[in-house]
């Protein structure tokens, strides 16, 4: 079973986390995603999947499982348990990766997982047919994708929040760095002007003459 929640994450993260931790819940969905395949091609997984839960909602056989009155017979129900002790495994991979990322996506994806381990305990109990346990699935699958969009929106409106406090200190920023600029622009023009000789035109000249030669003094 693929995580519902891959894509919305990392949806979540675009533009408001590192590539490091993109890079950590890309890396875990992919775990996860293999984890989920090789179970699927089990005896076990293919007896659920095909007669049991439809988890894509592209599925074949989605809408027949979800109409189904039927109770699950003892090969499902033995099916359906060893099912279980592998989907914990693939579960753990995503989680790992969302704790590590942030712990509202861990506990979206642990509210899920308790709400399907529900659904199957309900199902071995008879007190669920197929079809109720699709439907369930399908609200608990519906209810996670929402529980990630409030993150998601939530994680938007506080880098807005965050932006607006920073615009104005980013304008200031800025406005002291031109004003420092021009002021080392003018102490320049004050130094080069402060270094350069200053011309004086002559005033007053007096000249005498010592022989064939006529001496001048200006002051």
């Amino acid at each position: 079973m693929k995580s519902i929640f891959g894509c919305i994450a990392l949806c979540f993260l675009v533009g408001c986390a590192t590539q490091q931790s993109a890079g950590i819940l890309k890396e875990s969905e992919a775990a996860s995603a293999a984890c989920s395949k090789t179970l699927s091609e089990t005896d076990a997984g293919r007896i659920v999947y095909g007669e049991i839960i439809s988890f894509n909602q592209s599925s074949p056989n989605r809408y027949e499982l979800m109409s189904s009155k039927s109770k699950l017979s003892s090969e499902q129900k033995n099916a359906l348990r060893t099912f279980l002790q592998g989907i914990s495994q693939c579960r753990q991979l995503s989680l790992d990766g969302y704790m590590k990322v942030d712990m509202r996506l861990a506990n979206a994806s642990a509210m899920y997982s308790n709400k399907m381990d529900a659904v199957y305990l309900a199902l071995l109990d008879d007190k669920f047919t197929i079809g109720d346990a699709n439907v369930a699935h399908a609200k608990a699958t519906q209810e996670a994708n929402n529980d990630f969009a409030a993150i998601q929106a939530d994680d938007v409106a506080r880098r807005q929040r965050n932006a607006a406090i920073m615009m104005p200190l980013l304008m200031q920023q800025n406005a002291i760095n031109a004003q420092n600029q021009q002021n080392f622009y003018n102490q320049q023009m004050l130094n080069i002007r402060r270094n350069t000789p200053t011309y004086r035109p002559p005033v007053n000249t007096r000249c005498q003459a010592f022989g064939n030669q006529i001496n001048c003094t200006s002051y």
